[in-house]
Order: structure tokens, then C-alpha cells, then sequence
């Protein structure tokens, strides 16, 4: 009987032992793979860091910008190259960016764990948890920089995110280069002189005394051009290629001319300005109204370099893709070719908005029915053969009122707007493949010039 109890004890002690070796060695090995990760995530954060510091590729895409467009005005590259070299620039930011993964639930515990550890024996706590870090902030900043986004890269850098160190000039930099695109010299010689006169950074300070002179040499030159040019659509056309967007859409919005050339030049404007869907929608119109154009050839190249740069219109390399079954550029696979940056999901953007998605997910289908019917749209009957409908907008004599021309299908073709004394004050053309699907709106004002496209 007491052997019994003895053997009964001994077992249960066993167990325990086996349950509790068990429950260790388990603990251990989810602790060492969250371990493994942290580190992983800590050396990232580190090469990021020195990669920044040292390789001096974030610096090349502010001196390539002002290079490449003086290049152009000068005549030294044609836009072909011109477009090459600027998705060269853009692929070499993008690779040089390596966003930190989020780390697990479990991590973030066993993180709060080394982190007790660490302050414990006086070392600084480590901060990896994800996308919430100064690395990736300022990965979201410089993201911004690059596709023209310049205000709200300037928000970021404003908001004094820097991890100190090299950080805080690379920041005082980029905040240059943002306000000299955008047409603030002032502040942006003023960063550029903090750079130089209070940071000891060589590749900064280098980088800033380029742009300093490549800015002044650009206001030089550009106050000369605006002295000296007539014409006040090749001044525009000048003032783009010296990074001059502002003064340029003034000239152009202020000139009272409509032409192909006009309509590209303005959305370069746009797209330099970080308006790059307001861009694309001029590039797209240009295209859809003389597809035989040499406008038309540039502005299909420029719609496949914005869905290459930015995350959030992707969708574009597809439009540009079946505008080029018609329009047939020899030289738009050597830039589908460079294309290839916004298939990764990694990049540290805020993501599409619904209604950027919606427009460009119908100018993909647009684009592809005109390309599958390149015959043309339906055509279309008279005004007098069309079906009229007034609409009034309100019950008084003089209201404004709408009238919409429709076909026997009841397909809207035109719809016309009035005031209460009967002048006409704008329109709207819907235009139909010949399939009868509907493939755009364009919106004129009363003088019959397009004010947009939808």
C-alpha cells in the first residue's frame, strides 16, 4: 500500500516535471522566433538609417530635378530621354526604401519584456513597433517629396519627427528643395543656408550648396525669359522646363488661348503641383480629342509615368497601355519597361481614395473600348431628331431650367444649362462608343470651351 502511494507520488511529480519542461520549452521557442523578429526588425531599422546617411540617393533626386529640367530647356535631352531618366530616379528612391514590417501581437509583449530588461539596467528602450516609427515616417515624408506631394511632405518635416543626429539636416534639406518647387524661394534659400552654416554633414552640405546655385541660376534665367519672350504660351512652355510651375499656369490660365499645347502645358502644371489626377484628366482629353498629335504621344507618356510613381494611381499604366494600341508610340515600351515600381503594397502611402479609384477604374474601361473599337464613337443625331426635355429648376416664371437631348433609346446625348432670362451659361456633351456604352462627359462653358472631363 505505501509503495503504492510512493509510486502514485513519484508519477505526479513526473508529470508536473514533463508539464512544466513541456510548458518552458515551448515558451522558449515563442519568445525566441518574437526575439528573432525584433532584431530582424532592429537591424532594418539600423541599415535604413545608414543607408540614408551614407549612400547619398535621397540627395540625387532633388539635384536630378533641377538638372534634368534645365537639361530640357537647353535643349540637351528631348522628352524622351528626359521621361527615361526621370522613372530612373524615381526607381532608385523607391529601392532605397525598405519599410519595416508591423510587428505581431505576441512581439509587441516580448518587446514590453527586453524593453523592462533594458531600462532595468539603463539602456534605452527599443522602438520597432511598426509603421508607427521615425524610420517610416520620414520614409512617408520623403514618399510625398518624390511624387510631387510637396505640401503635404512639408507637413511631415514640419512636424519634427527627426531621430536627431544626421536626421535633422537631411530634414532642414528636403525642406528646401520642397519650397523651391513650389515657388518659395525664400524659405528655400533660407534652409539651404541652415544647412551649410549649422550642420556638419558633408553630403548634405554639398547637396545644398548645388541647389543653391541651380536656383539662383534658374531665377536668373527665368527672370530673363519673362522680360524678354512674347509669346506667352512658349514663355509658359520655358518657365515649366525651369520649374517655374506657378508663374507658368498664371500665364497660361491668363492667356485666354485653347489648343493642344496649352492643355499639356497646364497639366504639367497640375501634375508638378501634386494635382496628378486633375493632370491625367488633361492628358486624357488631349488624347481622346486628336489622337495624331504629338501632344497626344506626350501626354499618354505622362499618364504611364504618374501610374509608375504613384502607388495610388496604378491604375493609369493600364489606360496608358491601351491609348498606346492606338496611338502606337515606338518609343513607349522602352518606358513600360521601367515601369514596374507600384506593384508592391509596401509602400508608405495612405492609400487611394474611393473616388480616385472610381475615375480611374472607367478611364481604364474607356480607354480599353476605344482601343477594342478604334473606329470612333456612335454618332450622333442632330439636336433637332433628339428627344427634348426641359427641366425647370424651381416653380417661379423665371427660374433657371436644364434641357436634356435625348435619343430614341433614351441615351442622354446633351444636356443644356439656362438662367431665369434664358442665356445659356454652360453644357455637357456625353459621348458613346458604338456600342452604345457611355465613355465620357465633357463640360463646356457657355463660349463652348472645356472646362473638364469626366
Amino acid at each position: 500500500m505505501k509503495t503504492s502511494k510512493k509510486i502514485s507520488k513519484r508519477g505526479f511529480f513526473l508529470s508536473g516535471f514533463v508539464l512544466l519542461t513541456t510548458v518552458f520549452v515551448v515558451f522558449t521557442v515563442f519568445t525566441n522566433r518574437s526575439v528573432i523578429r525584433i532584431r530582424l526588425n532592429e537591424l532594418n531599422q539600423y541599415l535604413n538609417s545608414v543607408n540614408r546617411e551614407n549612400s547619398g540617393a535621397e540627395y540625387l533626386h532633388m539635384v536630378a530635378k533641377f538638372k534634368l529640367s534645365r537639361d530640357l530647356y537647353n535643349k540637351k535631352i528631348d522628352d524622351v530621354l528626359f521621361s527615361m531618366r526621370e522613372m530612373d530616379i524615381s526607381n532608385l528612391f523607391f529601392m532605397q526604401v525598405n519599410p519595416q514590417k508591423p510587428l505581431l501581437k505576441t512581439d509587441v509583449f516580448v518587446l514590453g519584456i527586453i524593453n523592462t530588461f533594458r531600462e532595468i539596467t539603463g539602456k534605452n528602450k527599443l522602438d520597432i513597433t511598426g509603421y508607427d516609427t521615425k524610420i517610416t515616417a520620414l520614409d512617408r515624408a520623403y514618399y510625398y517629396e518624390v511624387t510631387s506631394q510637396y505640401k503635404k511632405a512639408l507637413d511631415l518635416y514640419a512636424a519634427g519627427f527627426s531621430g536627431g543626429g544626421a536626421a535633422n539636416e537631411v530634414i532642414e534639406l528636403h525642406r528646401g528643395y520642397c519650397y523651391a518647387v513650389i515657388g518659395d524661394n525664400e524659405n528655400a534659400e533660407k534652409c539651404f543656408y541652415n544647412v551649410i552654416n549649422k550642420y556638419d554633414n558633408e553630403n548634405a552640405s554639398i547637396t545644398a550648396v548645388l541647389l543653391l546655385k541651380m536656383l539662383k541660376d534658374i531665377k536668373k534665367e527665368r527672370d530673363y525669359v519673362i522680360k524678354t519672350e512674347t509669346d506667352r504660351v512658349e514663355l509658359s512652355e520655358k518657365l515649366v522646363n525651369l520649374v517655374s510651375y506657378k508663374e507658368a499656369l498664371e500665364i497660361l490660365d491668363s492667356s485666354g488661348i485653347d489648343s493642344l499645347r496649352v492643355r499639356y502645358l497646364r497639366a504639367r502644371c497640375f501634375e508638378e503641383s501634386g494635382e496628378r489626377l486633375e493632370a491625367v484628366k488633361l492628358y486624357q482629353q488631349i488624347i481622346d480629342l486628336d489622337s495624331e498629335s504629338e501632344y497626344a504621344i506626350l501626354a499618354n507618356r505622362r499618364i504611364l509615368i504618374n501610374g509608375s510613381s504613384v502607388k495610388e494611381l496604378r491604375g493609369l499604366k493600364d489606360v496608358a497601355f491601351n491609348n498606346n494600341r492606338l496611338l502606337k508610340d515606338s518609343e513607349f515600351e522602352k518606358l513600360m519597361r521601367r515601369s514596374k515600381i507600384t506593384g508592391d503594397d509596401d509602400y508608405p502611402t495612405d492609400g487611394a481614395a474611393a473616388e480616385v479609384t472610381a475615375v480611374i477604374d472607367e478611364m481604364v474601361a474607356a480607354s480599353k473600348d476605344k482601343a477594342d473599337d478604334p473606329e470612333g464613337e456612335m454618332s450622333v443625331l442632330s439636336d433637332n431628331d433628339m428627344i427634348k426635355n426641359i427641366i425647370k429648376d424651381g416653380e417661379k416664371e423665371n427660374s433657371s431650367y436644364t434641357i436634356e437631348y435625348k435619343d430614341p433609346a433614351g441615351r442622354v446625348f446633351k444636356i443644356e444649362k439656362y438662367d431665369g432670362k434664358g442665356v445659356l451659361t454652360g453644357f455637357y456633351i456625353y459621348r458613346y462608343n458604338k456600342k452604345g456604352v457611355r465613355v465620357k462627359i465633357d463640360a463646356y462653358d457657355k463660349n463652348g470651351k472645356i472646362l473638364s472631363y469626366y
